[in-house]
């Protein structure tokens, strides 16, 4: 799925395009749970001490693994705690909001995860 990648990038034009087709179909509490899956993932790389001890925490495939553990440098603490808190936010807004502000709420979670993924 491209969104992820494109957040990862801290492409925000890609990023929103992704989320926009995304939308079309799927509802935006599923994009989140992939999102907390991936932050938790790089939560996790960020504090293991070695790869296969990082290998058994996550259940991933092991290349993604790899590759994880590999950029775990790239992430500050403080981008990983802004992203959680972001993401945090947008699932409590999902679950109680009105629906009208489903879209707005996941552009600007998105735009705010490109920015703290560079």
């Amino acid at each position: 799925f491209g969104y992820g990648a494109a957040v990862e990038a801290g492409d925000v034009g890609l990023a929103l395009k992704h989320l926009e087709d995304f939308l079309v179909h799927g509802h935006p509490l599923q994009l989140v749970g992939q999102l907390d899956a991936q932050l938790r993932a790089r939560s996790l790389a960020a504090v293991a001490t070695d790869f296969e001890t990082y290998k058994k925490q996550v259940r991933m495939p092991e290349w993604k693994a790899k590759k994880l553990y590999a950029s775990r440098a790239s992430f500050s603490e403080e981008n990983l705690r802004l992203s959680v808190a972001a993401l945090v936010r947008a699932d409590h807004l999902l679950k109680t909001a009105p629906e009208d502000t489903y879209r707005l709420t996941m552009e600007r979670l998105t735009v705010a995860l490109c920015r703290w993924a560079r």
